[in-house]
């Protein structure tokens, strides 16, 4: 994509939105560059092997918890401060995790690096601080599209690391990464925010503005449709690796390259949304998405029943990615409608609900493996059962 292709405003030069694009990146990235190594971890440091899903679990659930503080820090001090800090912290403990002694040490480092993530959700604040027509949904649409870039990458540069060193080149990796970020950022990053509110740093706030945007139809339409989808996901972050390994022999190099398929599927889907973005209305391509999300819910059904190939269990695998990559960035679209004046509290909690819920979802699926494909189909065909029902139930009452 050239430069002319990027969404042009009057604060975000062509540099600053591939900032904000690889700022989006850092969660996704960060988590699945050690999706082929959560296994070898578990058995370096004597622990299950099931249990390496922890290491995915915990940075999600410390990124959730993290957000809406970062998202009312941002609009009490500004979006640029707020950026610089959490590029700064999240450096900081993706270094620690090299030097992690036990595998509880590493999993508490985990965590601690998720919930210094908040730059990608103050970026995406700074989208909504543009407007909300058009040009933001394409805007949204192209961070959403380069976050599917992480799993594209982030999961074969694991397999390459754990081949040619160990799982620690991972983290030097984010450490590396991290550092460019922060020093992009303190040379190009502008201030988005028109007028700072430091009032809303607060528990009353946070407690107010919840009940305001959960008491709004669009953003309980959208943004729970885009929590029940990612939190299906969720078993797939937690089990794919061991589920692949235990049931189809698959190893963690091979599983990095099957992954990058999962991922190429949800950038298709990310990509479909920005090209239909200006030219259809966003309720309809969440349509779109809910309608294929329906149709893979029903496949993971069918293989309740039997063990399926390898081929048609990790096709279901791509056909869910495709509907997450419509759906999430509608959603997120549809959801933050009735942002009003508090868009980076609005985006925060709402990737709040998509963390944790993508947490619980692997959560449940971790605790009813029972060493075949089951959980995984099982809980992404109910998770996301429960988002085409809502949608419907959504749109019947819209009527």
């Amino acid at each position: 994509m050239n430069n002319a292709a990027l969404p042009a405003t009057p604060l975000l030069s062509p540099q600053v939105v591939w900032l904000l694009c690889a700022m989006s990146m850092l969660p996704a990235f960060s988590t699945d560059i050690m999706l082929p190594a959560t296994v070898l971890i578990a058995e370096e440091f004597e622990v299950p092997g099931q249990l390496g899903g922890l290491l995915i679990g915990g940075f999600l659930l410390g990124y959730g918890l993290g957000q809406v503080f970062w998202g009312v820090a941002s609009d009490a001090f500004g979006r640029r401060p707020v950026i610089l800090a959490s590029l700064g912290a999240m450096t900081f403990a993706a270094a620690g995790c090299i030097v992690a002694p036990n595998f509880w040490v590493l999993l508490a480092l985990r965590f601690v690096h998720g919930l210094c993530a908040g730059a990608p959700v103050v970026g995406r604040a700074m989208t909504r601080d543009l407007g909300t027509g058009p040009q933001m949904v394409q805007l949204l649409a192209l961070l959403m599209a380069m976050i599917s870039i992480g799993p594209l990458l982030a999961p074969v540069i694991g397999s390459a690391l754990i081949v040619f060193f160990d799982w620690r080149a991972n983290f030097i990796v984010l450490t590396v990464i991290g550092i460019v970020c922060f020093v992009s950022a303190v040379r190009i990053l502008p201030e988005t925010l028109k007028a700072r509110r430091p009032e809303r740093l607060s528990l009353s706030f946070v407690l107010r503005a919840g009940r305001t945007l959960l008491s709004a139809r669009d953003y309980i339409i959208g943004g729970g449709v885009s929590v029940l989808t990612f939190a299906g996901y969720g078993s797939v972050l937690a089990l794919g690796p061991a589920v692949m390994g235990v049931v189809y022999g698959v190893t963690p190099q091979v599983f990095g390259l099957l992954f990058f398929l999962a991922a190429a599927s949800n950038g298709l889907g990310s990509l479909l949304v920005r090209w239909a973005g200006a030219r259809v209305p966003i309720d309809r391509i969440m349509t779109v998405g809910i309608a294929a999300l329906a149709a893979t819910v029903l496949l993971e059904g069918a293989f309740l029943f039997f063990v399926p190939p390898l081929w048609a269990f990790w096709l279901s695998v791509c056909l869910y990615m495709i509907s997450l990559g419509i759906v999430m960035p509608s959603g997120m679209a549809i959801a933050l409608r009735p942002a009003g004046g508090m868009p980076g509290f609005a985006a925060s909690f709402l990737g709040m609900l998509i963390m944790v819920g993508a947490f619980v979802g692997g959560a449940l699926a971790t605790v009813i493996y029972d060493g075949s494909h089951v959980a995984i189909s099982l809980v992404a065909g109910i998770l996301g059962g429960l988002a085409v029902i809502l949608y419907a139930l959504g749109r019947t009452g819209s009527r």
